[in-house]
């Protein structure tokens, strides 16, 4: 084995690899880009392999979400707070509006009563 194998890296290339009527992408390692295309066309048949690219990966780099990673993000975290308020809302059950209902009715039943109490005593007063 020599030195070369075991220190650098693969390099990683992207393909176009041919799917029924569709593409679909994939990435491979390999050292050059005739082996990824050997190694691409062994697993899905040279006819399916539409194109190779290299793609160059600088690994000091860190890894920053874009701006619209960031406002996915806080899209669907303001949808989960939404569907979580939502979810812990109280709602009325059918007992708990027959009990209004009753309680509505009682009072209307008193204001009633007192409104013809009201009546009668201005009756006897005009008397």
């Amino acid at each position: 084995m020599q030195i070369h194998e075991v220190i650098s890296p693969l390099k990683k290339f992207l393909a176009v690899i041919r799917v029924k009527s569709s593409q679909a992408k994939t990435v491979i390692e390999a050292e050059t880009q005739t082996q990824a295309r050997m190694l691409l066309s062994k697993m899905y048949g040279a006819s399916n392999v539409v194109s190779i690219t290299s793609v160059s990966v600088d690994e000091s780099l860190d890894a920053q979400p874009t701006a619209s990673q960031l406002k996915h993000a806080q899209i669907i975290s303001n949808l989960t707070d939404q569907i979580t308020r939502n979810a812990n809302t109280l709602r009325p059950t059918k007992r708990d509006l027959l009990i209004a209902y009753r309680r509505y009715k009682t009072k209307q039943k008193r204001a009633n009563l007192e409104y013809e109490k009201q009546q009668r005593l201005n009756n006897l007063r005009e008397e």
